[in-house]
């Protein structure tokens, strides 16, 4: 892929305030959106700005909304209504070939032809990009759907991210999200899941701009401000985690949960997550794991805890053109556990030390793992091990040789069809155990592409 600038990001600091425990949510509940809302309420449409709520045993934990959240997400946007559609698509193209119906012909009996014909939100309006004051203000506006993004957002905020970086009259930029729900919840599933198919965006074309514009923030020539509040998956990290100040709000849930459904994470997220304390990344890139807000900024994802209600009045701070001292968290160590379970260079060798951890969130992370795609759980080790000794833009140039790999491993496909389509959460993966991925095989998904 291009360089499109160089450099390495640097984090703004700011003063110190009141200690804060970090609040990591264990593995069992670490995938990302629940694929079944519709019986525990929208995630995170009634949470409004409170504290950390504590568990048994005094760890930090979210509220029960969140919590509730336990099936698994990816990078993409896999809300209740995206799943819905895409089972009825593909009951849709089931059906149209039993009865050999012409191409292009819609078929009324499934709602989501119907769907297709009535959407009324133009992709332009996807992305709101105003000029306030001083400030550059960025709006992901697809609330309906977590604020996903396609490929038309990626291409509107990349233009925005262009001229603002020219433009005298903006000295700050703010990306922020619309809606209670969250910043945003990965990449838009449907269109990936079309261009598997052969529709008219192509997944490697996607990745490519998204990872482009993902490396323009990272070297960005003005300070972004990212308002990482809420829901906060995959692309989400991607388009706030690389910025230059990092607001996480009480509601914050941050991951990278790809290997639920037989990808790498991406978005150039491991170079974050390979810098992280100990073996913190690596159990977050594994596992899928969900950091609240202070957790994020004790893996290096974000920099400073706000209040989601305090977030107008800093949007309006901004506008000045300056970024005010924003409070930043002491460090607090996270599980030791993690550090020697992680250490190993082989996920054999990470399970056999889970297991015989005596800390009964390592079993459960050990039976996270193990319930992962096992190609993608030994690719992403050999990444993010690699993304250790790499720069921002060496590790989305990897991203996009890995991720192209995946597009042909059937348990891409598979996973889709195990979490979305059929939505039985009993994936078959292919092979179906570590011992079945050769090292030759990994050492293949990052091959130069050709």
């Amino acid at each position: 892929m291009n360089r499109m600038l160089i450099g390495e990001r640097t984090v703004l600091g700011a003063a110190v305030v009141d200690r804060h425990d970090i609040g990591m949510v264990e593995p069992s509940n670490s995938l990302g959106l629940s694929l079944e809302a519709r019986d525990e309420g929208r995630i995170g449409a009634q949470l409004g700005p409170q504290q950390l709520q504590r568990d048994a045993s005094g760890q930090p934990r979210m509220p029960r909304e969140v919590d509730d959240a336990h099936a698994a997400s990816t990078e993409f946007a896999l809300d209740d209504e995206t799943g819905e559609d895409l089972a009825r698509e593909e009951r849709h193209m089931r059906h149209s070939a039993s009865r050999r119906r012409t191409r292009g012909r819609v078929c009324r009996r499934c709602p989501a032809s119907v769907a297709a014909m009535t959407q009324t939100l133009e992709p332009q309006q996807q992305v709101l990009t105003r000029v306030e004051g001083r400030l550059g203000h960025l709006t992901l506006n697809r609330p309906e759907r977590i604020n996903a993004l396609s490929l038309s957002m990626i291409r509107l905020a990349s233009a925005a991210l262009s001229a603002w970086a020219e433009d005298d009259g903006v000295d700050v930029v703010l990306i922020d999200g619309a809606g209670p729900r969250g910043l945003c919840a990965g990449g838009d599933i449907r269109e990936v899941y079309e261009g598997i198919r052969g529709g008219n965006v192509p997944p490697a074309r996607f990745w490519t701009e998204e990872y482009e514009m993902n490396a323009v923030i990272a070297h960005y020539s003005k300070p972004v401000v990212t308002f990482m509040d809420g829901i906060v998956l995959g692309g989400g990290v991607g388009i706030s985690a690389h910025a230059g100040v990092r607001v996480v709000t009480e509601r914050s849930q941050v991951a990278m949960p790809e290997t639920a459904i037989g990808l790498s994470p991406d978005v150039g997220a491991l170079y974050l997550l390979a810098r992280a304390p100990g073996g913190l990344g690596t159990h977050c890139a594994l596992t899928g794991m969900r950091l609240d807000g202070p957790a994020a900024v004790h893996a290096g994802l974000a920099d400073h805890l706000v209040l989601a209600a305090e977030l107008p009045e800093l949007a309006e701070q901004l506008r000045s053109g300056v970024v005010p001292d924003l409070p930043v968290l002491p460090d607090a160590p996270h599980p030791v556990w993690m550090d020697w379970c992680y250490a190993p260079e082989a996920v054999e060798q990470i399970l056999s030390r889970l297991r015989n951890c005596p800390d009964p969130a390592a079993h459960t992370a050990a039976d996270t793992v193990s319930g992962m795609s096992p190609t993608a759980v030994k690719v992403t080790l050999e990444a993010i091990r690699r993304a250790a000794g790499m720069t921002v833009d060496e590790v989305l140039d990897q991203d996009l040789r890995v991720g192209s790999r995946f597009l042909t491993h059937p348990d891409f496909a598979e996973g889709i069809r195990a979490m979305i389509i059929d939505k039985d959460r009993q994936p078959r993966w292919f092979p179906a155990d570590l011992a079945g991925v050769s090292r030759p095989e990994v050492l293949a998904f990052f091959e130069p592409l050709d």
